[in-house]
């Protein structure tokens, strides 16, 4: 009984000193942390006023029209439209896609430049990726990539399989005089999405500008290159 009496004091007085030895602790580590924290907190004020800040001068605004007399090459425009009337839609849902337009286009797009599938290495990757590569004269000069896709999104209610006579007909006009910039979001196509219509200095399709207008400008630049010697 009196040894009962004992211990229990003497276990508590140790539980005592170990919480009070652990808050001890905490409070140094919260401590050293509001420390660093203020340390931090001038730093990043001492950087800010003493930063090099330099006015940026004014850039001249862009230009969105083209300058006077540039005019666009005819066969170009041919070329492009042509591939945005191929409907190579892909679905988030990979069994949805239709892969024919795909095997169409990848086709078309050599029948198109053929002078540059002759002069440049060719690789298919996984069927429909197409790596074009074009050796330089100089080996030991760093490597320029360009890319882009060709699989365009679907058109909400519009099944390109569907496509009539009267859809499809081309309508091209490049002498037509530029119709001024859109400054309206359309709620309707003026032309269906897969026409590749060229009309008022415009062309429409779904992809014309994601993304097969990069696809062809690369190859039109490299046609364009390759007959000039390079």
């Amino acid at each position: 009984m009196y040894g009962k009496l004992f211990i229990y004091p003497a276990v508590y007085s140790i539980v005592i000193s170990f919480v009070n030895h652990t808050n001890m602790n905490i409070k140094k580590i919260l401590g050293v942390i509001l420390l660093l924290l203020i340390i931090l907190i001038a730093i990043v004020v001492a950087k800010t006023f003493t930063y090099p800040f330099t006015k940026v001068e004014t850039e001249t605004p862009v230009v969105t029209t083209a300058p006077s007399g540039t005019t666009v090459s005819p066969k170009a425009l041919q070329r492009f439209a042509g591939g945005i009337r191929i409907p190579t839609v892909s679905f988030v849902d990979y069994s949805e896609t239709l892969f024919e337009p795909f095997d169409r286009f990848k086709s078309y797009l050599a029948e198109s430049y053929p002078e540059v599938f002759r002069t440049m290495d060719t690789l298919t990757i996984n069927k429909y990726g197409i790596v074009l590569h074009w050796k330089g004269k100089d080996s030991s000069a760093k490597p320029i990539l360009f890319l882009s896709h060709y699989d365009v999104v679907p058109v909400a209610d519009y099944d390109p399989q569907t496509l009539t006579e009267d859809s499809t007909a081309i309508v091209f006009r490049p002498e037509d005089t530029p119709l001024p910039p859109i400054d309206t979001i359309q709620t309707s196509w003026t032309y269906p999405p897969f026409s590749g219509a060229v009309a008022g200095g415009r062309l429409y399709g779904r992809g014309s500008l994601d993304m097969k207008c990069m696809l062809f400008s690369v190859m039109e630049a490299a046609d364009t290159l390759i007959a000039e010697g390079y």
